[in-house]
């Protein structure tokens, strides 16, 4: 998301709090594992270079939202049913 946001990895990772190498760790290792080109570089001059999803990295940022806000859901009404069994809340 930062990524697209800022146009950069090297921004990106600034704005997430981690290290630019790091972010490429990150990066790559999501496409290894997917098998799936998930950022694209281009590589600038004095001004420095661009970056964007791919669409196959905005596929996975949709379905990584998704999963995370069902599961998030699915968390919250697992938590209050608990809560009301208990009794203890």
């Amino acid at each position: 998301k930062a990524v697209e946001r800022s146009g950069s990895v090297k921004k990106a990772c600034e704005m997430v709090g981690i290290s630019y190498s790091k972010g490429w760790t990150i990066i790559h290792g999501v496409e290894n594992e997917l098998g799936l080109k998930i950022v694209e570089r281009q590589q600038g001059g004095a001004g420095g270079g661009k970056a964007s999803l791919t669409v196959h990295g905005e596929q996975v940022l949709e379905f990584y939202e998704t999963y995370h806000d069902r599961v998030a859901r699915a968390a919250d009404e697992i938590f209050e049913e608990l809560c009301k069994k208990s009794g203890l809340f």
